[in-house]
């Protein structure tokens, strides 16, 4: 039961590789996740910020369009909305990025309490550009007392995604459905579209793995990965998201704490 030296010094180097193997792991791991987080940065890049630069570029053509005959107040109402519609778009690029360093530099998400109403507000003033160009009227039912424990960004986050897709798949002139209540300790929040329904063979592999992405009502372009990363967001809070059953539309459903 003793080891000579020779023995000693054969067990420290097998030690040393084991650790230098280990550590080896670790690092590729690291690297594995770190790709897969730029992956999906640059997923929300292009889904999140897609339909506000739509709204801005339509603004922006129809005053370049028009402008000859307006007169100074249309003209200055148009030039206002593209400069709120701006700078609604720096402040999303601002939080994304700010996210993006977050899971790159492996913090924890920063959960709170905030006011559900107040964030659902901040969420979608990004989007009413992409609203009002399609004639969308989004009808929100969130009570002002609700809290939801999350963090702010990530389910700000989320939030675009979802209504993004709803305008995306709504037909000019319907409403888009955001609605949030009390279920015992936590908050159910909904968005609901009407139009086609997602066909069950996409249905099934939603949330799981990015899908091919279905064209809009205006034939906008997608690239799949908006629920694929709600799902990626809302499990990192401590949350769930599911499809839900209804006999007009889409409606997508998510259950966070409350706050």
């Amino acid at each position: 039961k003793k080891l000579s030296d020779e023995q000693k010094k054969a067990l420290r180097t097998l030690a040393n590789q084991v650790v230098s193997q280990l550590e080896l792991r670790l690092h590729n791991k690291r690297l594995t996740r770190i790709n897969e987080e730029r992956d999906r940065f640059y997923g929300i890049l292009a889904h999140d910020l897609r339909s506000p630069f739509n709204g801005i570029l339509g603004l922006s053509q129809l005053l370049v369009n028009n402008a000859e005959g307006m007169d100074s107040e249309a003209v200055i109402e148009y030039s206002k909305s593209i400069l709120d519609s701006s700078l609604n778009v720096y402040q999303l690029l601002d939080e994304i990025l700010q996210w993006a360093n977050e899971c790159i530099g492996q913090k924890p998400c920063q959960l709170a309490n905030y006011n559900l109403s107040k964030l659902s507000e901040s969420a979608s003033e990004v989007l009413k550009p992409a609203l009002e160009a399609k004639n969308l009227k989004l009808v929100t039912s969130i009570a002002t007392y609700l809290s939801v424990h999350a963090d702010n960004t990530l389910l700000k986050t989320v939030l675009r995604n979802l209504l993004s897709n709803a305008i995306k798949y709504s037909e000019s002139g319907n409403e888009i459905q955001l609605q949030a209540e009390r279920a015992d300790n936590n908050i159910l929040l909904s968005v609901q579209n009407s139009g086609k329904p997602i066909p069950e063979e996409i249905k099934a592999k939603l949330f799981k793995e990015t899908v091919s992405s279905q064209s809009g009502t205006l034939g906008e372009p997608g690239n799949g990965l908006g629920l694929s990363l709600s799902y990626s967001l809302v499990t990192r809070q401590g949350g769930s998201i599911w499809i839900d059953n209804c006999t007009d539309g889409t409606k997508i459903s998510m259950m966070l704490p409350s706050g």
